[in-house]
């Protein structure tokens, strides 16, 4: 008998996949491959749980440009259910010229920064991002 790995994460919509249209794209690949939506919340980007969920790149060179950008507007924070590994194939690699091109990243986003979503790494990073949301 197999079992199907069922792990909860977080998946966020950047302010350039809310602002472009996407969420509803976003949402539908995870959805067609049999995830399930558990938690939806669209917030604004002074949302102060964003900085938690950034929190470990806080010591990258880039962590100004990243935080300056998923701050800047509305971002849609979502609970799933699903195989995480599986998960971060869908959202592709997350320099979108290294991505798939069937991947979220690899069909929609343009660049490193605006690279539409922020996908749990792993079971450990998932359930610190769900906790930072209350979830």
């Amino acid at each position: 008998m197999s079992t199907v790995m069922q792990d909860r994460f977080f998946v966020l919509v950047k302010p350039d996949g809310v602002s472009r249209g996407l969420v509803g794209k976003i949402i539908s690949r995870f959805e067609k491959r049999g995830f399930h939506l558990e938690c939806l919340e669209m917030t604004s980007g002074s949302d102060l749980r964003i900085l938690d969920i950034f929190s470990p790149h806080a010591s990258e060179h880039y962590y100004d440009s990243l935080v300056g950008h998923v701050t800047k507007s509305k971002v849609v924070a979502m609970c799933w259910k699903g195989n995480i590994k599986i998960a971060r194939r869908i959202v592709g690699a997350t320099n979108p010229t290294e991505a798939k091109a069937e991947s979220i990243r690899g069909s929609f986003a343009s660049n490193i920064l605006e690279n539409l979503v922020h996908a749990s790494r792993d079971s450990t990073i998932a359930d610190k991002e769900l906790l930072a949301w209350g979830w």
